[in-house]
């Protein structure tokens, strides 16, 4: 039993903590998310972010978090963000 704040916050932060270094499962997602999605759409720029790269992941709550930059005459352009966001749907389904 923690009897200080420090040791309390650290017996805490052990429970919450996803342990180890999840980045090079959560790039080798992420690689996959871009391929999936190069097949119907030119890619500027892709990454990830969110907590896995922050190292700020908790447990049970962890997701991989991918930004990514499509070209915007090819694909936005003239079109609704509903539309968009349903053709990145059916590039990754």
């Amino acid at each position: 039993m923690a009897y200080t704040v420090d040791a309390f916050f650290n017996a805490f932060y052990d429970q919450i903590n996803l342990s180890g270094d999840h980045r090079e499962t959560a790039n080798t997602r992420r690689n996959r998310i871009v391929e999936l999605l190069k097949k119907d759409f030119e890619i500027l720029e892709a990454f990830g972010t969110g907590s896995i790269p922050k190292f700020t992941a908790l447990k049970d709550r962890a997701d991989l978090d991918v930004m990514v930059a499509l070209h915007y005459g090819k694909h936005i352009k003239d079109k609704q963000p509903s539309t968009v966001l349903q053709n990145v749907r059916d590039s990754l389904s």
